[in-house]
């Protein structure tokens, strides 16, 4: 048992890392094409990889891989325990293969540019509406180990965040802005000349973000749920 808690302590450090170097390497690699800091109001995610045949381009690609790919892990670690989960195995296996799933979703957003623009609001709600179900199911998780199994008041407090998490997302996807979000603004420069520009809140782009900070602390939650059972 100590074993398997020090293997999943250490994927669970790589996963913080994980996400820690490909937000921050990210955020350089946008600055570098393009001599301005990454809007997480108005950028997209794929954004960042504009100049795919750029040599830093590689090496984000592999981080990003690796990354979304390291959503399995929780799936193979429930395996390794699956006497231990009792009834609970299949609410389990379903939050390991969504959280799997989202983090394919993601990877698609990463690479596909919004002009193709049914393709991408399809994938951004599926991607969504995968993660508000991942904070829902934790939190119901996090709720039946604590009260039905007795465990540590930590699994309340988890499922409390999840419940929290969950409202969150909901709030963001019902935004009406959303509805219009490839609507563009119109400026006027001195000369009298009309442009269409960005806006500066750019409402599909702010919430496909807030969705990565979400879908990370949703894996978070998910390993610490785990890791105290």
């Amino acid at each position: 048992m100590i074993e398997f808690n020090l293997v999943y302590i250490s994927l669970f450090v790589i996963y913080i890392l994980l996400f820690t170097t490909l937000t921050i390497f990210g955020n350089m690699i946008y600055r570098f094409f393009n001599q301005k800091k990454l809007s997480y109001f108005n950028i997209f995610p794929y954004e960042i990889l504009e100049n795919p045949n750029h040599k830093l381009s590689l090496p984000y690609r592999i981080i990003l891989a690796i990354y979304c790919g390291f959503g399995i892990a929780p799936l193979i670690l429930i395996f390794t325990s699956f006497s231990s989960w009792g009834n609970l195995i299949y609410l389990v296996v379903i939050i390991a293969i969504l959280i799997f799933i989202s983090a394919l979703c993601y990877l698609g957003l990463a690479f596909l540019p919004a002009k193709f623009i049914r393709q991408h609001t399809l994938l951004a709600s599926l991607y969504f509406i995968f993660n508000i179900l991942i904070s829902a199911l934790l939190g119901l998780l996090g709720f039946l180990l604590y009260f039905s199994f007795n465990t540590s008041i930590a699994h309340l407090i988890f499922a409390c965040l999840s419940v929290i998490l969950a409202v969150i997302s909901l709030i963001f996807i019902f935004n009406p802005k959303l509805k219009n979000w490839a609507k563009l603004s119109k400026e006027t420069n001195e000369k009298g000349e009309v442009s269409i520009v960005r806006p500066k809140y750019f409402p599909l782009a702010y919430t496909e973000w807030l969705f990565y900070l979400i879908s990370a602390l949703n894996v978070i939650i998910a390993f610490l749920t785990f890791l105290a059972i």
